[in-house]
């Protein structure tokens, strides 16, 4: 069925980018995604995470704009869904950081980083492990 045939294409275009292989991740990741599409969700998680997989998709095709708007999106579902504090939420502050930064944004960039180390220091601690 589509749900699992789209969560193996994703898994394999994991294994692929891992291996440095960015022509193959991105066919596989697109694959997921056009699969995902077929049975639209109304739960917002599930929105959120189709978003976030095409920012990644996005910023492996070198399309920071495209990506940054997917990944606020994300970071937007989440924020209403009252769950900006977690930690896979961190993971996407970074991810739209190094976005920020790489489009020589600064100050976002820094702002995002703020974010996430907050989120860390909630989390873990002081610690440095």
């Amino acid at each position: 069925d589509e749900p699992s045939l789209a969560l193996q294409y994703y898994a394999i275009g994991n294994i692929l980018i891992a291996g440095g292989d960015e022509d193959g991740a991105v066919y596989n990741y697109e694959e997921s995604i056009r699969l995902r599409k077929l049975r639209p969700s109304d739960d917002p998680m599930v929105q959120a995470d189709l978003l976030s997989a095409e920012g990644l998709l996005h910023n492996l095709k070198k399309e920071p704009d495209k990506a940054l708007k997917c990944l606020q999106q994300v970071l937007a579902i989440c924020a209403d869904l009252g769950v900006e504090n977690d930690i896979r939420v961190a993971q996407i502050r970074a991810e739209v950081g190094e976005l920020h930064f790489v489009q020589e944004a600064y100050e976002e960039a820094a702002s995002c980083f703020d974010e996430v180390f907050a989120v860390r220091r909630e989390r873990l601690g002081d610690c440095i492990e």
